[in-house]
């Protein structure tokens, strides 16, 4: 979920719960019992629909750190064997464009290590004889050629947005529409009969319909005396 989705459905929880505690103000009003009825199982699809992103998530990223650790591999093994076949023929140029630590390529964000692994990639080609001297073979150059490929493609973010990804967000998205469309069209207007009979639970249920942004800096509410209920 975004932010402003996870703020959302915090103020949907919120409204759930006041009416919950006030359910005898309104259990007899069928109009009412519906649409809590609809915000609950909302409440319900939107957590199902989270969690299964959620999961999907972390299982992409494990998958990701995986291919990370072969793509180190590959790469150190190629490094190698041009770092050899550049000392051998005291090639400074080629040197200096792999002088870095092992443990360098650990650190450096995905961005940095595919583009050093499309270097050293890059830097094999038309020395498939040269490096063989050393133990580095053309299948060791295909093989870091494919973890460069497997890397790149399961980062998380870019598989998120692929069909699988986008189908799941739409649905979340989707969700969140139909709910604040509910409750601005349907439940504000249902309970405005009930702002003078139980003004406390009415005006509780405008605080709970006030989205509290958590993004940013921090909390914020609206300091409206009367908090008007947010789409």
């Amino acid at each position: 979920m975004t932010t402003k989705q996870e703020n959302q459905f915090k103020m949907y929880q919120a409204t759930a719960r006041v009416l919950t505690e006030y359910a005898s103000v309104w259990k007899t009003i069928s109009p009412i019992e519906e649409t809590y009825k609809k915000l609950q199982k909302a409440i319900a699809d939107i957590t199902t629909e989270h969690q299964a992103q959620d999961k999907s998530l972390v299982g992409m990223t494990a998958e990701n750190q995986q291919f990370r650790k072969e793509l180190i591999t590959k790469t150190l093994k190629v490094s190698a064997g041009l770092q050899a076949h550049g000392a051998e023929v005291d090639n400074k140029v080629l040197l200096e464009q792999i002088n870095f630590a092992p443990s360098t390529l650990a650190q450096i964000s995905s961005t940095k290590l595919l583009n050093k692994a499309r270097q050293i990639f890059s830097l094999t080609q038309g020395l498939e004889k040269e490096l063989g001297v050393f133990r580095v073979t053309p299948q060791h150059v295909q093989e870091l050629d494919m973890a460069i490929e497997k890397y790149d493609t399961s980062d998380p973010d870019k598989r998120l947005a692929t069909a699988e990804g986008k189908n799941a967000t739409q649905k979340l998205s989707s969700l969140f529409t139909q709910t604040s469309r509910m409750l601005r069209n349907k439940l504000d207007k249902f309970l405005l009969p009930l702002a003078s009979e139980a003004p406390d639970f009415h005006h509780k249920y405008l605080t709970a319909r006030t989205i509290v942004h958590t993004g940013g800096s921090g909390k914020k509410r609206s300091s409206a005396k009367n908090p008007a209920p947010q789409p």
